[in-house]
């Protein structure tokens, strides 16, 4: 592969910078991307059922069905063993959770850092989950930050607006994951008896943003305030976040990565890491 054909490593895909204008006619001819999977619980205790969300399907993990390291990372184990940046690939920036339930949810969580924050980005962006929930528009709208700590081992359980719309009781969530930090554990529980499934499967292609700790998620105040988070949320559309701090410089292995999947669009903003002679020779 020439490097100079970065951009067009997927037929079909359009590549778009990151300052640009989105328009959803191009998406427009996509298949569905996320299979319906159903979920498996893990336990029952004290009238709350357990699910483990290393069982469960995720959006934002590219390779759904290969091995991995661990189930939060956001590269396989085969391309965790060549790329640049396998360290920053264990924070779990773009990864959600989308399910539908009529009953009250409980969380806990191990991260896998301890340093929740940095001296230029607070705990609850580096370090926090939010949780979204389907309004009456058919948007999705902010109910619950969570950020307990390096760990949450007691149950906690988050806020269900009543004013939420509901189909025969059931309602949509999305659940986002920090975007710098990893996740060593997490689990969900709903009440014993009530639904808890998948949201239904999108009917177009992720986009797939690749950059810098811009595009990571880097210094927003929240997880899902980030660029990526907030394009796939206005599009309705899933996403694959390929940011990473310090780094997104196009080497030619990342090329390669991307090239075995197939988005909607590949959005890069990779500038800021690179130096005028790393910009000629790979773009």
């Amino acid at each position: 592969m020439l490097r100079r054909d970065f951009l067009r490593t997927a037929a079909g895909s359009v590549a778009v910078s990151a300052l640009g204008t989105f328009s959803p006619s191009i998406f427009a001819n996509a298949a569905d991307s996320t299979p319906q999977i159903g979920f498996i619980p893990a336990e029952e205790k004290d009238g709350w059922i357990w699910y483990d969300a290393a069982m469960l399907p995720m959006e934002g993990r590219a390779w759904e069905n290969e091995e991995r390291f661990s189930p939060f990372d956001r590269f396989p184990k085969r391309w965790m063993e060549k790329i640049p940046v396998r360290g920053l690939s264990t924070n779990s920036s773009g990864l959600a959770l989308r399910f539908i339930t009529n009953g009250k949810i409980r969380i806990t969580y191990d991260l896998t850092g301890g340093d929740l924050a940095m001296y230029h980005m607070p705990a609850t962006g580096k370090s926090g989950f939010d949780l979204y929930g389907r309004d009456n528009a058919g948007k999705m709208r902010f109910i619950q930050m969570i950020q307990r700590g390096k760990t949450l081992s007691e149950p906690m359980t988050l806020n269900t607006p009543a004013g939420l719309p509901e189909n025969d009781g059931k309602r949509e969530f999305m659940l986002y994951f920090p975007t710098y930090n990893g996740v060593k554990s997490f689990r969900i529980a709903v009440e014993k008896g009530k639904v808890f499934e998948a949201a239904p499967p999108r009917k177009l292609k992720p986009i797939l943003f690749y950059g810098t700790s811009i595009m990571q998620g880097g210094c927003s105040s929240r997880c899902s305030t980030c660029a990526p988070a907030i394009v796939g949320r206005r599009l309705d559309l899933a996403h694959w976040n390929f940011g990473f701090s310090g780094s997104g410089k196009m080497e030619p292995v990342m090329a390669e990565a991307f090239a075995e999947l197939d988005p909607s669009v590949y959005c890069l903003d990779c500038n800021w890491n690179m130096n005028p002679d790393m910009i000629r020779e790979r773009l």
